[in-house]
């Protein structure tokens, strides 16, 4: 019976070993080797670096990615990587050289058949090119479905060097694994001391340890995708004073945990989410606690040989952040009519925390239009919001407008009454019988009549520019992009964050000294 044990899944990118379709799956055990984390890591690294590449075609750059991984951690698999970039790439001597070299670190591969045909079909082309007559090679066989990617088991134990067994489960009906034998359905497909690393085929397995030395036995289940390496690890439990206690959170994985270790706490977390370990039986405490989450704490007992799960429920805090930047400098940024903060593009952001909700946000600074309009702050996650304000329209057409149509209607009164004076001479001359057919004063009545006529049009007609340019806004109003919720120990999602401005369209009349259009603008 197992009492500790850890699974660990690093996901990797896929591992190019390929087998042949309705072939029973085999997992052979590689020679074991340390594996230090600070290695895997590096290969998990090169590994993705050389997916990467491969999936845009730059396969001499994938192969030396994949050398590289299998420098970090020699596991044949990056081997078979290589060999395969090599062959897309047509350097075929390469790659028939690699493919020799995997075969050599892995001397029975599940895929041996289909590797064996691959090898021979590379050796035809490559004699093909200095033959006169080409050797026919033998075409892929377009019907088989797509062949399964493989990938890497790595089984340790604590204390190391324990008899370890890998069987695969070949008949998806048959019933679940048992230690007492008679397994119908399974396959033993690879056993050694641990640490034991094999290759295998994507499926479920069954890892087992049998009793040794004064452990006692072990035995899980794993379910292993197509290209990955999987950590698995189990902790041997001996004696009788001891119980295993697993920890997951629903909502969050890598949530801090700490055992017997009330705030503040005094020591390392004893895990991250998911996690589990022997600990002594008896009575104790657990605190679970991760960034935009409600502390989470619960008493438990533990028996002898008890395996017992816990599953926090962890709660969001009732709070956000609003993280606030702008396009202009001095941006006085206010929530709920509450002055937070001033944003300055050389102080970076105004990060304000809010209750979660909608609140009301404003924003102004000097000669711009201020914003003002709802924001959704996220229970225990930060949000950017990026603030776009427009430019307050200038005055001066209208300004000047205005003058010229008070200047113009006092020039248009002006020669009004010049005239009417002048027509009233003319109507006394006239009844005394003085006004002579050619008076000059005629004329020039006419002329102060029509000039005081076009002074009031002009007047009328520039009062109504002027009001326009006073009354009409023709820059787009002030908006703000919104960004997407993000946790607290998270950087912002930049390449996710997106604008959501208030649509606009307007035509406004353009009148400069230089020049007079219409101009159609908007912001959407």
């Amino acid at each position: 019976m197992s009492f500790l044990r850890r699974l660990f899944v690093t996901g990797l990118s896929c591992v190019l070993v390929i087998t042949v379709p309705n072939t029973p799956a085999r997992l052979l055990a590689q020679q074991p080797a340390p594996v230090s984390a600070e290695r895997l890591e590096k290969a998990r690294k090169h590994m993705e670096e050389g997916q990467s590449l491969y999936a845009q075609k730059r396969y001499l750059e994938a192969a030396q990615a994949f050398q590289l991984a299998y420098t970090a951690q020699p596991f044949a698999a990056f081997l078979f990587n290589e060999a395969v970039c090599y062959e897309k790439a047509g350097e075929l001597d390469r790659a028939l050289s690699t493919f020799k070299r995997y075969l050599i670190a892995e001397p029975n591969p599940p895929d041996s058949d289909n590797l064996k045909k691959r090898i021979q079909n590379l050796e035809a082309q490559i004699q093909a090119r200095h033959t006169p007559h080409p050797i026919p090679t033998s075409p892929p066989d377009e019907s088989k479905p797509p062949e399964a990617m493989h990938s890497l088991l790595i089984f340790e134990s604590n204390p190391p060097g324990a008899p370890a067994q890998i069987w695969q489960k070949v008949d998806p009906t048959a019933p679940a694994f048992s230690p007492d034998g008679g397994n119908q359905g399974w396959k033993m497909v690879s056993s050694g001391p641990t640490p034991l690393v094999a290759t295998l085929v994507p499926g479920r397995y069954h890892v087992s340890v049998e009793r040794w030395k004064a452990y006692n036995r072990s035995d899980d289940e794993v379910d292993v995708a197509t290209g990955r390496i999987v950590q698995y690890r189990t902790n041997l439990s001996q004696g009788e004073f001891m119980g295993f206690l697993r920890v997951t959170t629903e909502q969050v994985e890598g949530a801090r945990i700490f055992l017997d270790d009330p705030p503040p706490h005094q020591n390392k977390p004893w895990g991250v989410t998911p996690h589990g370990e022997l600990i002594p039986r008896g009575k104790h405490r657990i605190w679970i606690e991760a960034p935009g989450y409600e502390p989470y704490t619960e008493e438990f007992t533990i028996e002898t040989g008890q395996q017992k799960t816990l599953q926090a429920t962890l709660e969001r805090v009732g709070y956000g952040y609003l993280v606030i930047d702008g396009n202009a400098s001095a941006i006085k940024i206010s929530i709920d009519g509450e002055q937070v903060g001033i944003y300055h593009p050389d102080d970076g952001p105004v990060k304000s925390k809010v209750s979660k909700g909608t609140h009301k946000l404003r924003a102004e600074a000097e000669g711009k239009k201020p914003y003002e309009g709802e924001v959704e702050v996220p229970a225990g996650q930060s949000r950017e919001i990026h603030v776009v304000l427009s430019n307050r329209p200038g005055r001066g057409v209208a300004w000047g407008a205005a003058v010229f149509s008070a200047a113009t209607l006092g020039a248009g009164i002006y020669l009004g009454l010049q005239s009417n004076s002048i027509l009233s001479e003319m109507r006394s001359d006239r009844k005394a019988g003085h006004l002579a057919p050619d008076d000059e004063r005629i004329w020039q009545g006419k002329i102060y009549a029509i000039s005081a006529n076009a002074g009031f049009t002009a007047s009328f007609l520039l009062a109504g520019v002027a009001a326009y340019g006073f009354l009409r806004d023709p820059t787009p109003p002030s908006f703000v992009g919104v960004g997407d919720p993000y946790e607290f120990a998270d950087a912002p999602p930049a390449a996710k964050k997106h604008l959501r401005p208030v649509s606009s369209l307007r035509l406004t009349p353009l009148l400069s000294h230089q020049e007079r259009a219409l101009l159609l603008q908007g912001a959407f």
